[in-house]
């Protein structure tokens, strides 16, 4: 994978460009005029050391900060993949990542650096510039094929400039590391998670609990949530490290000893486990892929199963892959199509997405026994 990264992206947008950009996408003249009137005419000053600078006329980019400019930013940048012919480009506003694969690092060498030649041809057509000191290199696989590249010089490049390998980069919020183990992901949760639990033991002596569990919802439980149906495919060691996290910040809220079992803290709280909160989060996710309604790439990920034999319990399920390797057990396509069919028939047929999470909250209470079969 390489992922991208563009110099000022929202600030150096052409307008005639993305005014041509939006007529081949079928706007009209009349529209194309008031997208025109809305980008030209504008003014910048500058406020340093409360000096103001005289107004400079703004000829390029879209108003950051505003609803329409990352919507106009995606539409000028929406055809970049038509520039790529073997890698799988990755797009989300500024942060663009392109994916390849191949049988032998010669055959990846050549494809990448080819595909890197077409994507700065691009850029350059249009008008945009890649940083690339921050543009980086990751090569993803398990730990034997990738010792294999290590005897091996790799020379990806652009404009002449090496591009540098790293091992681990984030991305979108999410830390990938080279084997896709989320242990640096974890550790980097740990490590931000710690200061904030570091920082509700100073204030709970001035708090009352139910503010406590205020700043715990808004500084910590985040961490926790954020895109886990994507890393919920931890070791034992990575989420019992996650859980001792939530044990301890039970243990400040409620004014706990050391000893105090966290099962009863949580049960009185009302809380579930972290691992159970990632299992609801999945399913959750796992209901507006199948009901269309998330994005068709997460739709896409998934297959109804069909049988023509009579088979008991078979409506509404899907088909779950064969994974020959830990990625494949790993990944959300897996691991969300056999949480999926894990789900009792009344939760897959369920005809809303309140009604699901009502039925969710139940199945994956402590006292269900079904939780146990997640």
């Amino acid at each position: 994978m390489v992922f991208i990264d563009l110099k000022k992206a929202f600030d150096t947008i052409d307008h005639k460009i993305l005014l041509r950009k939006l007529a081949c996408y079928g706007v009209d003249q009349k529209s194309l005029g008031w997208f025109d009137s809305y980008l030209s005419d504008r003014q910048q000053k500058c406020l340093v050391n409360g000096e103001l600078s005289g107004t400079r006329p703004v000829t390029c980019g879209v108003p950051q900060g505003s609803l329409i400019g990352p919507l106009l930013f995606l539409i000028y940048i929406n055809d970049l993949r038509n520039c790529l012919s073997k890698a799988s480009p990755r797009m989300y506003a500024d942060d663009t990542s392109i994916s390849i694969a191949a049988t032998s690092l010669p055959e990846l060498e050549h494809s990448i650096n080819d595909e890197l030649v077409n994507l700065h041809k691009w850029l350059t057509v249009n008008k945009l510039s890649l940083n690339i000191a921050k543009t980086e290199l990751m090569f993803i696989g398990s730990r034997q094929r990738l010792s294999n590249t290590a005897d091996h010089s790799i020379n990806i490049h652009i404009e002449g400039q090496q591009i540098n390998r790293v091992c681990h980069t984030k991305s979108l919020g999410i830390h990938i590391d080279q084997h896709l183990s989320w242990t640096k992901h974890v550790n980097e949760i740990a490590r931000v998670v710690s200061s904030g639990i570091g920082a509700l033991k100073r204030l709970r002596p001035f708090i009352c609990e139910d503010s406590a569990i205020l700043l715990y919802r808004a500084l910590i439980e985040p961490y926790f949530d954020y895109c886990c149906p994507v890393w919920d495919g931890l070791s034992n060691e990575l989420t019992d490290k996650l859980q001792k996290l939530q044990n301890r910040a039970i243990r400040i809220i409620t004014k706990s000893g050391f000893y105090s079992s966290p099962t009863a803290l949580r049960s009185k709280l009302g809380w579930d486990t972290l691992y159970t909160r990632r299992k609801k989060h999945k399913a959750k996710l796992m209901f507006k892929t199948i009901n269309k309604q998330a994005p068709e790439y997460l739709q896409d990920l998934f297959k109804p199963f069909s049988t023509e034999y009579n088979l008991r319990d078979k409506a509404n399920k899907l088909v779950l892959p064969k994974p020959r390797t830990d990625f494949l057990k790993r990944s959300f396509c897996y691991s969300g199509a056999q949480l999926w069919n894990s789900l009792p028939h009344n939760a897959r047929a369920a005809g809303s997405f309140s009604h699901f999470k009502r039925l969710i909250n139940c199945l994956m209470s402590p006292s269900c026994s079904h939780t146990a079969n997640m």
